[in-house]
Formats: structure tokens, C-alpha cells, sequence
């Protein structure tokens, strides 16, 4: 679960309560606190998503999007 930081002060959210919900409905799974403004937990987000794509066996071409 990727949670952005970036946007709790607009919406009033806690980031207390968003971990615990966040620990109840997932359990152990993973739970990203991110800012892409101040470049935190990006790499964590990235390296999750890759980690999901190799396990489904790397589906797809390797490469940016629209690149030949």
C-alpha cells in the first residue's frame, strides 16, 4: 500500500491513524509512506512494484514506457 504523505496536512489525515489502518487491513504486507516532493520512500515504491513484477515471472518488455 503507498500512502503520500504529500497530501495528509489538505485532508486533515493523521499519519498515525493511516499506519494502523494500514496495519489492519494488510497485515504484514508492505505499507509505503512517500513524498515525491521530498524524494522519500520513492525508491522504496519502485523497488516494490519491481519485486511484484519479477515474481509474475517479468511479463512485458524490459524499458520505459513507449521506448522501442
Amino acid at each position: 500500500m503507498h500512502r503520500q504523505i504529500d497530501l495528509a496536512p489538505y485532508v486533515g489525515a493523521s499519519l498515525e491513524v493511516m499506519d494502523r489502518d494500514s496495519k489492519l487491513m494488510r497485515g504484514d504486507g508492505p505499507t509505503v509512506f512517500s513524498s515525491v516532493r521530498e524524494g522519500q520512500g520513492v525508491d522504496d515504491v519502485a523497488g516494490l512494484i519491481l519485486a511484484a513484477w519479477r515474481s509474475a515471472d517479468s511479463p512485458g518488455q524490459p524499458g520505459a514506457v513507449g521506448e522501442a
